[in-house]
């Protein structure tokens, strides 16, 4: 249950703003985005115990049943269309830091874009949208869960074998408030950054998140295969990679059809 949502962590700089408790709801990213036209202001949450239609991206469903952390947080920084990827991505480092805060489990990782994985299974992940009005940005609602004390059974057996949670690897449930607080904390210094536009501080951060660094992946951009290796991540939260004819490739979200991982390179093709 999420009764206890409504402590306050201390220090929060940014986002002390009115945390709105539901039982069930369609998506907290749709009613955020409500309260976010009717004026509500920077920092503001949404958080529900069940969602029933959540979307991930390309409108993947999004399971969020009871015993998940599900939150859509309203921002309202300035800042240009271009810059959005990387508050994503620091919302996704948010959320590992919020995880290894919570449970001492380390080694939670991001799958670029937004997964978070730990030992190879998804956890949780962020979504961000955006409204813009006379091509400024009007509000942005960065979307995150995490599967807190879901068990294996309660899974859809087409992902039993991909997710995971965290009452799954450590063998005991956790109440969701101090999780929700920790995420609010981790979110508010990096959300900071970005309002001070510290983009290399928050680069940084990601570099030492981003799973597969050293690693060969095969990639689909429009309409053509290519792969390569993972060299890190850009100031812009694009994938740096290095092609097989050595050329130096910066792919955003955006502009990626799939991406699967193979492995790290061997020995040969060095």
């Amino acid at each position: 249950m999420i009764k206890d949502f409504f402590s306050q962590p201390e220090g929060l700089q940014s986002l002390s703003g009115e945390v709105t408790i539901l039982h069930s709801v369609d998506s907290t990213q749709i009613f955020a985005a409500s309260l976010a036209r009717e004026g509500t202001s920077d920092g503001a949450s949404v958080v529900a115990e069940i969602q029933t239609k959540a979307r991930g991206r390309f409108g993947h469903d999004w399971y969020s049943p009871s015993g998940g952390l599900w939150v859509s947080v309203i921002l309202k920084p300035s800042s240009a269309p271009a810059r959005l990827p990387l508050l994503s991505i620091a919302g996704a480092c948010a959320v590992c830091e919020a995880i290894e805060d919570v449970t001492k489990l380390d080694s939670v990782g991001i799958k670029w874009p937004n997964d978070v994985v730990i030992r190879g299974r998804k956890i949780g992940g962020v979504i961000l949208e955006a409204s813009f009005k006379s091509r400024k940005l009007e509000y942005a609602i960065l979307g995150a869960g995490i599967n807190v004390n879901i068990p294996t059974t309660s899974f859809p057996s087409e992902l039993r074998e991909s997710a995971t949670s965290l009452c799954i690897l450590t063998g005991r449930n956790y109440p969701l408030s101090p999780l929700f607080n920790s995420f609010r904390r981790s979110l508010d210094k990096l959300y900071l950054k970005y309002t001070n536009k510290q983009d290399q501080a928050i680069q940084q951060v990601i570099q030492t998140r981003i799973l597969g660094i050293g690693s060969r992946v095969k990639m689909r951009l429009s309409g053509k295969t290519t792969s390569g290796l993972v060299k890190g991540i850009d100031v812009d939260a694009g994938l740096v990679i290095e092609n097989d004819q050595n050329k130096i490739l910066t792919i955003y979200d955006r502009d990626v059809e799939s991406l699967t991982f193979l492995g790290d390179r061997d020995k040969a093709s060095n």
